[in-house]
Order: structure tokens, then sequence, then C-alpha cells
């Protein structure tokens, strides 16, 4: 089993991995490459193993979290856990003096008496200010942070109606040149407990449908963890079995040091032509950066309205861009699920405070609290790739 090093420079591969990622993120890019001519998944003896990363799953400890149908927008971990500690401190104190007290009365054979309750003390009344004196005022609240992120409809970093909803999916058809090609799925998944703080779960699925299959075969996963107070991921991982590679990429958001952090980024991948490629790397962030996959799900977290430029950091594969998405207009959109009232979006990047092409993509999102993605466009080279809507579950 060999090692091999490709031809092209890293720079020119992490160039040309980065420009495809980030179209995936406003289409489904990711079946973009439909144009090869393989049937079936790559097989390779210990692909598991050789593809393994145990400097992620060390880095990334995930627990599940008991489904208590928990509101839109339950306690925090942090606050959730010192609640737990001290109420359970207190009952345990309880029981325990309880136990102490018949014990004690058992072996002395006295009866304690009942402490008479104490009265409540008064309240102190209030001292009027002086004539002349300043009243004092309330400190108002830090800015949400960053102060370029638009923050109508937040308290700091947590929306104040939560756009997700565990159970949640969207299915879309895709299709290439008006053919059915694959379909794409996205889902949000029971929370769970990362590092030891609340995430959410998110999940995205992409397979190519039987006819494309005989050309490409696609059976693709990405699942991204976000910090449940910061909206901010915590790590992504893809997991690619296509005909011509099996690939596995994940990536950390260390933020042991505060903003801006920094990524860690892992590459392996299994190819016919190369064989085994690995690439690591790790660099400093923008600061409250996205993640190629996260920033599908966090553009839901804004309050969308006509004539709005949101703008949000993104890192992928040591590049660092800021994405704009501007919000052109309200449209009534007919599906196979029915007609739905919805927001276009059309995306843009700048990298460096320079424009940054990342294609022609426009995208539609439920004109509601939930701003679920029920369409996705985007041209290429050779015709158009269109993700229509197949399935909508909504979760209350």
């Amino acid at each position: 089993m060999n090692t091999r090093v490709p031809a092209k420079s890293n720079k020119q591969r992490s160039q040309k991995a980065s420009a495809v990622a980030i179209r995936s993120l406003f289409s489904v890019a990711i079946l973009a490459t439909l144009a090869g001519c393989a049937g079936g998944i790559l097989k390779y003896e210990n692909s598991a193993k050789v593809l393994e990363n145990k400097e992620f799953d060390s880095a990334i400890r995930v627990k599940e979290i008991p489904d208590l149908n928990e509101a839109a927008t339950p306690m925090s971990p942090i606050a959730a856990s010192d609640t737990t500690a001290k109420t359970s401190g207190e009952a345990s104190s309880r029981v325990s003096g309880a136990t102490a007290g018949v014990a004690s009365g058992v072996t002395s054979g006295t009866t304690k008496q009942t402490a008479k309750p104490r009265p409540a003390p008064k309240p102190k009344p209030t001292p009027k200010p002086k004539p002349g004196a300043a009243l004092a005022v309330e400190a108002s609240p830090k800015p949400r942070q960053p102060v370029w992120e638009d923050s109508e409809g937040f308290v700091n970093r947590r929306p104040i109606k939560d756009p997700y909803r565990v159970g949640e999916e969207v299915v879309l058809d895709i299709s290439y040149w008006a053919l059915d090609a694959g379909e794409l799925t996205m889902q949000t998944r029971p929370f769970v407990e990362v590092n030891g703080r609340k995430a959410y779960r998110f999940h995205a699925i992409a397979k190519t449908v039987s006819v494309f299959e005989s050309f490409y075969k696609v059976n693709d996963y990405a699942e991204t963890l976000v910090d449940f107070e910061t909206l901010l991921p915590v790590s992504y991982t893809l997991d690619v079995k296509e005909s011509k590679q099996l690939r596995d990429a994940r990536a950390v958001h260390d933020l042991s040091a505060g903003q801006p952090g920094k990524m860690q980024f892992w590459d392996k991948k299994i190819t016919k032509d190369y064989g085994i490629e690995e690439r690591k790397m790790e660099w400093e962030m923008l600061p409250y950066s996205q993640n190629i996959f996260s920033a599908l799900w966090y553009l839901r977290a804004f309050k969308l309205t006509p004539g709005k430029k949101i703008r949000f950091n993104l890192a992928h594969e040591n590049e660092n861009i800021t994405i704009i998405c501007e919000v052109l207009r309200r449209e009534k959109l007919s599906t196979q699920v029915g007609e739905l009232d919805t927001i276009v979006i059309r995306p843009s990047a700048e990298k460096d405070g320079q424009p940054k092409n990342i294609g022609q993509n426009l995208f539609w999102l439920t004109d509601d609290d939930s701003k679920l993605m029920v369409r996705m466009e985007t041209k290429i080279k050779i015709g158009s790739i269109v993700g229509s809507l197949q399935k909508l579950k909504r979760q209350n």
C-alpha cells in the first residue's frame, strides 16, 4: 500500500478544492461532478482503517442527550448543570439531615422540638435621592458580537426565536439538464453534548438516483455540530463514497484561546488515480467563523427581509472568506407539497476585501420562523443544477 503525492502542488489542489466546496455551500455542487464514466462505489481493502482519524476522535467527545421534548429555547447547558448540582445538593442535604435526626431520636429516646418560625424581615425603604443628585442608570446590554453581523432578532448570540426543530427534514430532488440526478436531504437531529456543552446536530445526505449511477454514483453525508449558546460550529465531518473516490474530511474549530480561534483540518482520500492521499492543515480563522456546512443553517438564524445583506465569516481548507447573502425578494413558490411563501437569497463572497467568484447561485427559504431551504439553483459551465422540493417535514 503506497502513499503517492500528486503532481499538482498542495496550494493548487487546495485552491481548487476550496472553490468547489464554497460553491457547494449555496448549490448542490456535491453532485456537479456527474460527468464521470464509472458505476458503483469505489472499493478498497481496509478503507475504514485507512480513513480513520484518531486525532479528531480525541479532540471531539460527543455524548447523546435524552430527548425531553425541549422547547425552542431550552435552558443552556451551563445554567442547567449549575441548577441540577444545586438542587441535588440541597436535596441530599435535606435527606441526610432527616435521616440523622430520626437515628438520633431512636437512640436517645427524646423528641426534638419544632423550631418556631421566624417572621420575615421587613424590607428596607428605598432612600430618596437628594435634590440635584443624578439617578443611577442601568448599564446597557453589550452589543451582539461580532458587530458587523446583523443583530436584529438576537439577544447576544442567541436568536430570540429558535428556527431549528429536532426532527425537521427537507428533501430536494436534484436535476441536471432537467434530468433527475439525485436527492439532497437536510435534517436537524437530536441535541448532543460536545466536550461538555450542548450542541445542535445538523446533517446532510447526498445520493444519486439509479439512472445516474451508471455514470457516477454518489453516497455522501456531512455533519456539523454547532454550539447551542453561541451558534458557532465545533466541528464538521464529510464522508464521501463515490465511484472514483473514498474520502474522510474533518475539521475542528479550536476556540480554546478565544476569538478568532484556529481551524484544524484533516483530509484523507483514496482515489483510483492516486491511491492514498492525506493532508493536514491548521490556520487562524477570521473571528466568529462558520464552516462550509454550518453556514447553510446559520443563515436561518437571521431575520430576513428584502433589501438586507447578511454578512458572516467562513473558514474552509486554509482559506478565510466573508459571505454576503443579499435578500432579494419575497416570492410565492409552487412545489410538490403545495404553494409556499419564500424569501429569495443571492450569495456572494469577499476575500481580503475583494470580490471572490463563487458562481451564480440562488436559493429559496420559507418565509416564516423556520426559514427552511426549499429550493436551490446554480449555474455551472455546462448547464445548471436545480434542487426542487420533494418532501418537507416540519416540527412544532
